[in-house]
């Protein structure tokens, strides 16, 4: 008696359709993405030395971030765009504003990476231990780790030219805050109660389980961004999802044709 369920082959193949489809439209996004991020970099000025390259790459980043955040303090951030923040938070902020730091730190972030530094997203606390600001810190060579803040176009240096990380910044910020640059708010973000780099309890429940995983391939924790892991693993997930779907096309196709067959 034949059944009419479809084959087993056809459903592989069907599958493998929509995952290739989903990669070619995250490609597709990244690919966007890239274009801006590279247009950006274009407008720094690099001599090879990883700290006046980091202050360039700020500077190239501030005009794009600063009319942003201006306009969004002024008008607001439409919330039919909000939509769009999950799918790309680097073309929702250069397209449509929005003065969220977490934007222009998912934009800064990525303009570091693509110009050879490592990168790793910092959660700014205030007195209660609630996150108030989301900034990043950079590291290439001998220099950093040092905080950058994209949305105010500033990155975090001594009289010496020498990065400061949120520790330092957390233990010095006294002497630190009166040296910030007028016109903004960037001195009212204070680093003086520390910072996280994940903020592990909004898993809830899931917390440990997820640490318990995680702590077999990450020694310490406590310094580590799941955002900045999630984010480069989605740089790589277009192409594991294309030769998956390939994988079940072709699977799908050699049992669809031996179903024929028998």
């Amino acid at each position: 008696m034949k059944s009419n369920n479809p084959p087993l082959g056809l459903l592989f193949v069907v599958v493998g359709i929509g995952v290739f489809l989903n990669a070619f439209r995250i490609h597709s996004t990244h690919q966007i993405e890239d274009e801006l991020v590279d247009f950006i970099i274009a407008q720094a000025e690099f001599n090879g030395d990883a700290m006046k390259d980091a202050e360039e790459l700020t500077r190239a980043i501030s005009l794009f971030t600063e009319p942003r955040r201006a306009f969004s303090d002024s008008t607001g951030f439409d919330a039919k765009f909000q939509q769009t923040i999950a799918r790309s938070p680097i073309i929702t902020f250069i397209a449509y504003g929005g003065g969220a730091c977490g934007f222009s730190s998912e934009v800064g972030a990525r303009v570091f990476e693509k110009s050879g530094y490592e990168t790793r997203f910092v959660q700014v606390q205030n007195q209660i231990g609630q996150t108030h600001h989301v900034v990043f810190d950079v590291r290439k060579g001998d220099f950093g780790p040092c905080v950058v803040d994209p949305i105010f176009g500033h990155i975090f240096l001594d009289d010496y030219g020498h990065g400061l990380s949120a520790e330092e910044l957390k233990r010095n910020w006294p002497e630190v805050q009166p040296s910030l640059p007028d016109g903004n708010r960037l001195s009212e973000y204070s680093y003086e109660y520390g910072v996280q780099f994940t903020n592990w309890r909004r898993f809830g429940s899931l917390e440990a389980p997820i640490k318990g995983v995680l702590s077999v391939f990450v020694a310490d924790l406590e310094s580590f961004s799941l955002r900045s892991w999630y984010n480069r693993f989605m740089r790589v997930f277009p192409g594991l999802s294309f030769t998956l779907s390939l994988a079940l096309i072709w699977l799908g196709s050699k049992t669809w044709t031996k179903t024929r067959k028998a």
